[in-house]
């Protein structure tokens, strides 16, 4: 039987805290860079992934500031996403097509 990791010892005020976001209720607490239940279950994925940075930290965190963490990264991944759609859309259309089209001089 796996045993999951065990939540961080109690801070002064009786309750857990992801080290990354500052989350106290989670579903199951994970292994961070600090040690087994440091981080909750959310941060806990993205860094055992390597995807755990700063722009992913929640608003509500104490650790939080605007001028350091914003939304822009999920703007330009969603940006290069659609990006990369409509230049697929682009390609398959020529591609249905069969490169038939003829240019006329």
């Amino acid at each position: 039987m796996k045993k999951t990791p065990r939540a961080p010892a109690a801070a002064a005020g009786g309750k857990w805290r992801c080290q990354h976001c500052g989350a106290e209720k989670t579903p199951q607490w994970r292994v961070g860079p600090e040690g087994p239940g440091t981080l909750c279950n959310a941060c806990g994925v993205r860094h055992r992934k390597g995807r755990l940075v700063p722009e992913y930290r929640r608003l509500k965190s104490p650790t939080f500031s605007s001028e350091l963490h914003s939304n822009r990264h999920h703007r330009v991944v969603e940006m290069r996403r659609q990006r990369e759609q409509s230049a697929a859309k682009v390609a398959a259309a020529v591609g249905a097509d069969g490169g038939s089209r003829q240019v006329e001089d």
